[in-house]
């Protein structure tokens, strides 16, 4: 089996020989397995089988439960789980610096390293489940989507895409997602970005 290794943005390949697998109860009541796309090796570090996602295949059971959530929404880093910000910074070689709406971020050409390199949109959360989305710069501003199934404080799955419009409520996403979940590249391109 392939895994990847997060080094920087850019998700890297390594070799695994364990993943994890998932169940969910689909609307006929039979338990349904999925590939989480969550690996963590015995010395604590965390791995992420970058096919899971790319293909989408943990995505429908993240929109299943996206769907039947009762999500609290929020616009404010302070109100994310610790747990959650720990596992993003592990993802990322810049700690997953991040502002708040409407602060001084990374837009575009113009980099400084004294502020954030990405901006929030929204997050929300409820008792097992966790979804972000937030704007990266570049050569113009970039729209993301991460979600994340934990189990008290231990993530359990993961899938990051790209989206467009600014959304910021579950509804919106879940919409965005089932229209764009087949679309050849629809959600994220050949290289996962977080």
């Amino acid at each position: 089996m392939k895994c990847v290794t997060v080094l920087g943005a850019f998700i890297l390949f390594a070799s695994c020989v364990y993943a994890q697998q998932g169940s969910v109860i689909n609307k006929h009541k039979e338990i349904v397995h999925y590939p989480a796309s969550i690996i963590k090796t015995s010395d604590s570090t965390v791995k992420i089988d970058e096919r899971v996602i790319l293909y989408n295949k943990n995505l429908q059971p993240f929109i299943n439960s996206l769907k039947l959530s009762s999500l609290t929404e929020s616009y404010k880093l302070d109100r994310i789980p610790d747990f959650i910000k720990s596992f993003l910074k592990q993802l990322s070689n810049d700690q997953f610096t991040i502002a708040n709406p409407g602060k001084a971020w990374n837009c575009c050409c113009d980099r400084n390293d004294s502020i954030p390199n990405r901006a929030l949109i929204c997050h929300g959360s409820d008792k097992n489940l966790f979804f972000m989305t937030y704007l990266t710069g570049g050569v113009g501003e970039s729209e993301h989507l991460i979600l994340i199934r934990y189990k008290d404080d231990t993530i359990v799955d993961f899938w990051a895409g790209t989206l467009s419009g600014h959304l910021s409520s579950k509804n919106a996403i879940v919409q965005y997602l089932i229209r764009n979940k087949n679309k050849h590249w629809g959600l994220n391109s050949n290289i996962l970005t977080i």
